[in-house]
């Protein structure tokens, strides 16, 4: 996975090509939505190497990409969930058996591996369930600062 830290486009490989992503930070938060419609210059935004948030900013290949027309792309929209906290749901649920390691809102590749040593040691009885910060049964709290 790469991602570029000024504009937060980042793409990993998939099937036979990349996913391409973008979250816009300006995009005000709303309700958690099944319906949820992309926006067609979504992207152009991303491929141009013309556009502020091109992809081509960083890696030129894009920017071949772009220039050769070729590609197939289809284009799909999703929310990022996020708990009160903005921490990560690691333990057990409140049905019986049923452990969760989840819950990154778009950082699960990089935070997951970590959080799953979390969950072992949870499960091994190497961590108690009152000293895991990660409880799902947790009080949510909005976070104070940046820091998790």
């Amino acid at each position: 996975m790469t991602i570029d830290e000024d504009t937060l486009v980042h793409w990993r490989p998939a099937l036979r090509g990349a996913s391409l992503l973008f979250t816009d930070p300006t995009t005000p938060a709303t309700p958690p939505s099944e319906e949820l419609r992309p926006d067609p210059s979504f992207a152009y935004a991303l491929l141009d190497p013309r556009s502020p948030t091109s992809a081509a900013r960083v890696a030129p290949f894009w920017g071949d990409v772009w220039e050769r027309g070729t590609a197939h792309w289809w284009i799909e929209a999703g929310q990022y969930t996020m708990t009160p906290d903005h921490r990560p749901l690691i333990g057990e649920t409140e049905v019986g058996g049923l452990w969760v390691n989840t819950g990154y809102s778009g950082h699960g590749i990089m935070g997951s591996p970590a959080g799953s040593r979390v969950l072992v040691d949870l499960m091994t009885g190497r961590l108690a369930p009152e000293e895991n910060r990660f409880s799902p049964e947790r009080a949510f709290e909005p976070p104070q600062d940046a820091t998790l």
